[in-house]
């Protein structure tokens, strides 16, 4: 696997897979055919550049902009959370006063952050997944 730099996009059949970096950091690489589903070069772009701003970003744009695609179980994992978090955002909102909406960061029990850390695929880095990686610190119970 050849990570993909900052300059440079996957093109159109690139599969994208993920893995952890020590200090947390997801690290969206180019895969092996074999690996997964190809990936369309839009696509791959607004994924590599999402997790290129921050983490958050990444699982965010997973979460709300690529909910039909297949994608390989590394990011399918990510987008799972984001898809989580975004219904649980989504929750807290009152649709009849939407002027006076206050973000509020969804409470997490620790069933369910030790459920998503026994989900995870196989990725390398696998064994630097945490708690802290999987629900914003505030709402960490």
């Amino acid at each position: 696997m050849s990570s993909l730099a900052s300059g440079r996009f996957a093109e159109a059949g690139d599969i994208l897979v993920c893995g952890l970096t020590p200090s947390g950091c997801i690290d969206v690489r180019r895969g092996l055919a074999e690996e997964g589903p190809p990936i369309s070069a839009p696509a791959a772009k607004r994924i590599l550049e999402s997790f290129q701003t921050a983490r958050g970003h990444g699982v965010l744009q997973l979460g709300a902009g690529e909910l039909g695609r297949e994608l390989h179980p590394t990011l399918s994992y990510w987008r799972e959370i984001g898809q989580v978090f975004i219904a649980r955002v989504c929750g807290t909102l009152d649709p009849t006063d939407p002027i006076h909406q206050d973000f509020v960061v969804p409470e997490v029990t620790a069933e369910e952050i030790e459920d998503f850390l026994q989900s995870a695929p196989p990725m390398r880095g696998g064994e630097f997944i945490a708690p802290d990686l999987i629900v914003p610190p505030s709402a960490t119970p």
